[in-house]
């Protein structure tokens, strides 16, 4: 459900509940979710990963390994109602338009909405999984 907060100056901000998807492993396929509620619109991509790693310290059912992975890129991962992507790991598409560099974006003009669903991963990682993201640690 959509909460309304009343802003400064009188403007609505549109409040919205998000997954994160914390990307351990991309080769073993190790994620957990992260639920994060009645976040708005209005929130700057700096501020979410602020968020975000703050839900991640303070969480008591995150096994350890997760608190401790190096995490340092978002990417929309896909939209609510939206088709996923093929691979269940990360989605591999577009990465200029998915990665979210602007850490003084919104959330809003990133097109981020109500039941979006986010990857936060290793880049570094990320870029040595795209080179052959077929391969996994246990085939």
């Amino acid at each position: 459900k959509l909460k309304l907060q009343m802003a400064e100056a009188g403007d609505y901000t549109e409040k919205i509940t998000i997954t994160v998807r914390l990307v351990r492993s991309l080769e073993y396929r190790s994620i957990k979710n992260v639920v994060i509620k009645s976040i708005p619109t209005s929130t700057t991509v700096r501020e979410l990963i602020e968020e975000i790693r703050k839900e991640i310290h303070t969480s008591i059912t995150l096994p350890v390994p997760f608190k401790n992975s190096d995490y340092d890129t978002i990417k929309i991962y896909t939209f609510a109602h939206g088709q996923k992507p093929n691979n269940t790991a990360i989605n591999l598409e577009e990465d200029d338009k998915y990665i979210l560099s602007n850490l003084d974006s919104k959330l809003e003009e990133c097109g981020i909405k109500n039941e979006t669903e986010l990857s936060y991963f290793n880049l570094a990682a990320y870029k040595k999984f795209k080179l052959n993201p077929l391969e996994q640690a246990w085939s």
